[in-house]
């Protein structure tokens, strides 16, 4: 990696620490580049976006990863519903411990981070989906007329899980989302 990468990895990881303690709408960026003996400057000239920029970064990052694994694992499954199954299970289980984690307290704030971090999600996760759902209809296992429309469903479903999850830590709603996806593709 390169000493920009490194830099940019430092900073987001010091920003990360701050969202998982105060939630990103609370960090205050005076408060990280002080943590850093970074200029606010500096913090920018890798972020121009700010930390909303950062916080997509990091979770895009943890998100493009994990979407190796997940493509290992798809790589043994045939059945174009049990890959479904698997992606909707790989990603739920790997949002839910952030969206636990997440210290915002007020909804608005959360609804802010939420949207962010899902965004990161679907852009990793969109190419796999696509792929098994166009198998899946290929193979006559999915009823799908738009492909993206129904991407957009099953992203508002995954998202209203974790707003719910959020409000709610105790609530397992895994079952509820494979049942409510597998509605809609079938």
């Amino acid at each position: 990696m390169s000493e920009e990468g490194s830099k940019k990895d430092l900073i987001a990881d010091t920003f990360l620490k701050f969202f998982l303690r105060h939630g990103m709408v609370q960090t205050i960026i005076n408060d990280v580049a002080n943590e850093l003996h970074m200029s606010k400057k500096t913090l920018y000239k890798y972020f121009p976006g700010g930390k909303e920029e950062c916080l997509y970064y990091i979770y895009r990052n943890v998100a493009a990863e994990s979407a190796k694994k997940l493509e290992e694992k798809l790589s043994t499954i045939s059945d174009p519903r049990n890959q479904l199954i698997s992606t909707i299970t790989h990603v739920y289980n790997l949002a839910t411990p952030a969206v636990i984690a997440n210290a915002a307290t007020k909804e608005k704030d959360y609804m802010i981070e939420n949207q962010i971090v899902g965004d990161a999600f679907r852009d990793v996760f969109q190419d796999p989906l696509r792929r098994i759902i166009q198998e899946g209809m290929d193979r006559g296992a999915f009823q799908v007329e738009d492909i993206d429309i129904t991407l957009r469903f099953l992203y508002g479903i995954i998202t209203e899980s974790m707003i719910l999850i959020h409000q709610d830590p105790e609530k397992n709603l895994l079952k509820e989302t494979i049942q409510g996806i597998l509605k809609i593709v079938t």
